[in-house]
């Protein structure tokens, strides 16, 4: 037996024609009653007729539907999605006309409805709470059904903030053939969460020069200190980054430029981007910028050779919240990676209250021995150093471990040499200030 939950909702609505049709039929009716006309009364009579052959073809027409939404996975932000829809009908003989399908989008409170960590100093209008609350509707149409079969639509949206969204639930209605009645079917199991990621910016060329050095030799760069570098492979010609102990002298003589050896890697490249969610006085917006940037990053590192982990040093490190430990991609899928940056929360830190990097990188110094590491941050390497306390001193410890190994890469996003790799715009809070959450357009 089918649950309470699991079970459609009907809803039959009288429309606005409708109860101006009701209104006729009654007045012809109270007229032909008190004058004794009877056309008055057989046209009332056949006009209630009407709105019950409404309703009874809209009723069996909704019972018929069957609808489903294909699974949406995570977007990023201004990137435009498609929605896609199946309606089925189940009947024998009729076919369905005019489904107006209808889906909400519904921002979630514990993601956009309270970002404590931004500056209060922001010029750019922030939605207030019940503006997020309110659901944005995905709106579709089907013409004709014929009976027995399935047609597929699709809706496109785009949403212009990250954050933890729901989708629906899905609302079919018809109003076929006379639209003197709405009648709706309703289903609670096509509510399901939707994870908006950061936007995705634009790498230019050189970008892999802000990683650090690939240990093992592998076709890209190489280090030393090890002497596991693998099974030699071949040759190729030198490039930043590459150690001296692999420069083939001999061919190096021969060819006047320097070659390198290159080795069949063994392992994978395991790199963990700690991201630093500190909003900077002055400076709205800038942590937007770091979530991007790690957003772009983790989508062009997971792949399949290369083993991608994401530690965020926001307000949930403050609040021991499980969502701050360190979560690694399964592969080339980075889901997980993503939804985490997705539902980021930026801290404005106080003079009083402690890093959030600093306590990350300490409270979690021992899952990072195996990555290395890529520190993306609105802050300079001295800047988030500065703390003198024990924790302060522990963190810097760490950082002097993967530094002197080449496992450390430091990304200020508000530097000038960054700024040249990453195509960050400037311009990128014009557009993310509107308050607009998504638009849609049906096929």
């Amino acid at each position: 037996m089918a649950s309470s939950r699991s079970k459609p909702l009907f809803r039959y609505r009288i429309t606005r024609l409708g109860f101006h049709f009701l209104f006729v039929a009654l007045f012809a009716m109270i007229g032909g009653s008190l004058r004794g006309f009877n056309l008055l009364l057989v046209l009332a009579g056949l006009l209630i007729s009407i709105v019950l052959l409404q309703w009874r073809q809209g009723r069996h027409a909704i019972r018929q539907v069957r609808f489903h939404r294909h699974e949406v996975s995570g977007v990023f932000a201004e990137t435009p999605m498609a929605v896609r829809y199946e309606i089925h009908n189940a009947g024998r003989l009729l076919p369905l006309w005019c489904l107006r399908i209808e889906d909400r989008v519904t921002a979630q409170p514990d993601v956009d409805a309270d970002r404590s960590g931004e500056s209060s100093d922001d010029p750019l209008p922030r939605p207030q709470e019940s503006e997020l609350r309110q659901p944005v509707p995905l709106i579709g149409s089907v013409g004709h059904v014929p009976a027995g079969q399935t047609r597929g639509m699709s809706v496109m949206c785009r949403f212009h903030r990250r954050g933890r969204y729901q989708l629906g639930p899905v609302v079919v209605s018809t109003t076929f053939p006379f639209c003197l009645m709405s009648c709706e079917r309703l289903s609670r199991e096509t509510v399901e969460p939707l994870y908006v990621y950061p936007r995705l910016i634009t790498l230019r060329r050189g970008w892999k020069s802000l990683l650090p050095p690939r240990r093992g030799g592998d076709g890209h760069r190489s280090t030393g200190g090890s002497n596991e570098d693998g099974e030699f492979f071949g040759l190729r010609p030198w490039q930043s980054g590459d150690h001296i102990k692999h420069i083939h002298w001999r061919t190096t003589a021969r060819i006047g430029e320097p070659a390198v050896r290159q080795f069949e890697q063994r392992n994978r490249h395991q790199i963990c981007l700690v991201v630093d969610a500190v909003n900077r006085p002055g400076a709205p917006g800038v942590v937007e910028q770091v979530l991007e940037v790690a957003a772009t990053l983790i989508n062009e590192l997971a792949s399949p050779t290369s083993s991608v982990a994401l530690l965020v040093a926001d307000a949930f490190v403050a609040d021991a919240s499980p969502r701050s430990n360190v979560h690694a991609s399964i592969g080339a899928d980075a889901t997980a990676l993503l939804e985490r940056l997705a539902i980021a929360n930026p801290v404005h830190l106080q003079a009083s209250q402690d890093d959030p990097l600093v306590r990350a990188v300490v409270d979690r110094s021992s899952q990072l021995q195996a990555y290395d590491l890529v520190v993306v941050s609105p802050r300079g390497f001295k800047d988030a150093c500065q703390s003198s306390d024990q924790s302060g001193q522990q963190a810097l410890s760490v950082w002097r471990y993967f530094d002197q190994r080449s496992r450390l890469a430091w990304i200020d996003v508000s530097s000038p040499p960054v700024g040249r790799l990453l195509a960050i715009d400037a311009d990128r809070m014009v557009s993310a200030g509107k308050t607009e959450e998504a638009g849609y357009v049906h096929d």
